[in-house]
């Protein structure tokens, strides 16, 4: 019955699935899009809404390039956006944070071959950050592990991440590593699903991490062993996506592609129109022999 119950809880927040992250590949830059979204009802967060713009997100990119160069040794982050929101709905804080980076020094050209290093999409943020008095990373050892230690000697029941424990060590423990910014659970694209387009020169990635990354789920237990009311917080991102302008492959972290010129972008279409050509001919030359012999019999 306790499963049950969770189970349901759970179900409610299933909808809120922000996409992790979108890497646009370009052959002088990256373009990086995180949206970023958290449910919870364990505990009220900081109401805020703010943008931070290139001229003031200067500390925030400090506080992500090194986990970016930790990566990819001489990456850089040349532009940073970020918008940040919480709202209450129905009894349910909603934490939202977009992020728009573009990367420089992780592509490197021999011609026109262009090899990009994306092992930044495993990037960890291992620091609080801090805007607007509200934390956008460290969010499990700011708002949630306070919250489990707080519930005092009352019989309580937990589930964390799919397991119920019996005690609330193994919850607070998970809770604090929690962290919005943490990507080490991401693969490298060469694991990826992998979509190439050959005649629209295009390849896209894509990663389905199958299910939430943080799931958390306690309140007091009842005399039948059930939840007499549950505090749920929920992180389930979806898909992570990366985009490249030309048919691409992989090895590694690394992706690779070649710059197409204009004559190469003709040729499938040459070569399809000539291939036309060539078919209509034979059937062309086919009736014409067709009725020549025929002509032949009748006059015989």
């Amino acid at each position: 019955m306790t499963g049950f119950l969770v189970l349901l809880f759970s179900t409610s927040f299933a909808s809120v699935r922000g996409a992790a992250m979108e890497v646009s590949v370009a052959p002088d830059s990256v373009t990086v899009n995180m949206n970023l979204v958290l449910q919870e009802n364990a505990t009220g967060l900081p109401l805020i809404n703010f943008y931070l713009g290139s001229s003031n997100s200067t500390k925030v990119v400090g506080q992500i390039a090194p986990a970016v160069d930790k990566l990819v040794p001489g990456a850089t982050i040349t532009s940073l956006t970020l918008r940040a929101r919480t709202f209450n709905s129905s009894g349910s804080w909603f934490l939202g944070e977009n992020y728009t980076l573009v990367l420089g020094g992780v592509s490197t050209k021999h011609g026109s071959a262009v090899k990009a290093d994306l092992s930044f999409v495993s990037m960890d943020v291992p620091d609080s950050m801090v805007s607007d008095g509200l934390e956008l990373n460290t969010v499990g050892s700011t708002y949630f592990a306070k919250t489990l230690n707080s519930q005092g000697n009352q019989s309580m029941l937990y589930y964390v991440n799919g397991h119920q424990t019996l005690t609330s060590v193994i919850p607070v423990q998970t809770t604090v590593l929690f962290r919005l910014l943490d990507f080490s659970w991401v693969p490298s694209v060469s694991s990826w699903q992998n979509g190439r387009d050959i005649l629209g020169q295009s390849t896209t990635l894509t990663f389905d991490p199958g299910g939430p990354r943080f799931n958390l789920t306690f309140g007091p237990r009842s005399p039948e062993s059930t939840l007499k009311e549950a505090f749920t917080v929920l992180y389930s991102p979806s898909l992570a996506i990366v985009t490249v302008p030309a048919v691409a492959w992989m090895d590694g972290p690394f992706v690779s592609f070649d710059l197409s010129s204009p004559a190469e972008l003709w040729m499938p279409l040459i070569a399809g129109v000539s291939l036309v050509t060539l078919l209509g001919t034979l059937l062309l030359d086919r009736s014409l022999a067709r009725g020549r012999g025929q002509r032949s019999k009748k006059k015989r």
